[in-house]
């Protein structure tokens, strides 16, 4: 399945803050449940925390 994620923390304007990539589609056990996503968002707090620990990038 596609995914998105990062290996490390960059500011959100660098190309390399987010990467798409191949993983294994879960598979649901037990009371899982598996769940399609269809659309995401970015919290403005989030945004900040992450532009925050990755400062040492910021110009």
């Amino acid at each position: 399945m596609k995914a998105i994620g990062f290996k490390k923390s960059l500011p959100i304007i660098e190309e390399e803050s987010f990467i798409t990539f191949q993983a294994e589609k879960p598979k649901a056990k037990g009371r899982d449940l598996l769940v399609r996503i269809i659309a995401i968002s970015v919290n403005p707090v989030d945004y900040k925390v992450r532009q925050n620990s990755a400062k040492e990038k910021v110009l």
